[in-house]
C-alpha cells in the first residue's frame, strides 16, 4: 500500500548582526529554528508477508564497493525490522544487509564468500514512529553507518570484496523476517559515497548524487505491483 505522509523538516536560519549608529542590534550567534511542512510518499509494509523484490541483473551483482540508502520508519521496536537484504536463498549465501536489529540498533553486514559476515552496529538506537535516513557503506577497507546524514559508526574490515551473487534482493524482508513499517526513497550505488554526498542526499532526497547509481525506488506508484527504477538501469522491482 502506498500512502502519503506529512512530516516536518527542521531548518535553521542564522540572523546576521546589524551595526547601526545606536549599536549592534543582533548578536551573530542568534538562530531561528523553523519547521517546513512537507509530504512524502511511502510504501507500507504489514510485518507479515509484504516486501519488494529487486531483479537479478548484472548491474546489481556488485562485488566491490557499495552504498545502500533508504528512508525507513518502524511501527514497533525490539524486533528485527528489515530495510534491505541480499542473499542467495537456495544456498543460504549472504551478501549484504541493512536493517534494524531487535536491539533497535542499525545492523550493516557484508560477506565476501556468502558464509562469513563482517557486521557493524550503530551506536544510535532507533525509535518507533520516526523517519530515519539509513545508509550503509563499504569502500573495500572500511564499513560505515550513517543516520540522518551524519556518520554514526565505522570500522575497518579484512574483507576486500563482496559475494555479489545473491538472488534474493528484498526490501522489507530477510528470510522469515518482515518489516512492520514504511520505506520511502531507496537507492543502491556501485561505489562508496562520501560523507558530503550522503549529506547531500539526506537534504535533497529527490535530487540525489547520480554517479554510480544503479537502483532508485521512490515507492510512490500508488497502485499496481511494480516499483519503478528511476536510475535508468531498468531495475524495476515487484511489490508483493
Amino acid at each position: 500500500t502506498t500512502i502519503t505522509l506529512t512530516y516536518y523538516h527542521q531548518y535553521k536560519v542564522t540572523v546576521q548582526a546589524q551595526t547601526t549608529t545606536s549599536g549592534t542590534s543582533l548578536d551573530s550567534s542568534n538562530h531561528v529554528y523553523g519547521y517546513a511542512n512537507k509530504t512524502r510518499t511511502a510504501l507500507a509494509f504489514n510485518g507479515e508477508n509484504a516486501y519488494v523484490r529487486a531483479p537479478n541483473t548484472s548491474s546489481l551483482e556488485i562485488t566491490e564497493a557499495i552504498t545502500i540508502e533508504g528512508w525507513m520508519k518502524v511501527n514497533k521496536l525490539d524486533v528485527r525490522q528489515i530495510l534491505y537484504s541480499d542473499w542467495n536463498w537456495p544456498a543460504d549465501k549472504r551478501n549484504v544487509g541493512l536493517w534494524m536489529e531487535s536491539s533497535n540498533r542499525v545492523r550493516f553486514s557484508i560477506s565476501s564468500d556468502g558464509v562469513n559476515e563482517d557486521i557493524l552496529y550503530s551506536t544510535t538506537t532507533l525509535e518507533a514512529g520516526r523517519w530515519y535516513h539509513l545508509v550503509g557503506v563499504f569502500d573495500g577497507d572500511y564499513m560505515y553507518i550513517y543516520i540522518n546524514g551524519e556518520l554514526d559508526a565505522s570500522k575497518d574490515t579484512e574483507l576486500t570484496s563482496l559475494y555479489g551473487l545473491g538472488d534474493s534482493k528484498y526490501l522489507g524482508r530477510y528470510t522469515d523476517y518482515y518489516l512492520d513499517g514504511f520505506i520511502s526513497v531507496f537507492r543502491i550505488y556501485n561505489r562508496a559515497l562520501t560523507a558530503d554526498e550522503i549529506k547531500h542526499n539526506y537534504n535533497n532526497p529527490q535530487s540525489p548524487v547520480t554517479s554510480g547509481l544503479v537502483l532508485w525506488y521512490n515507492l510512490d506508484e500508488g497502485s499496481g505491483d511494480i516499483a519503478h527504477d528511476r536510475s535508468g538501469n531498468g531495475n524495476h522491482g515487484t511489490i508483493y
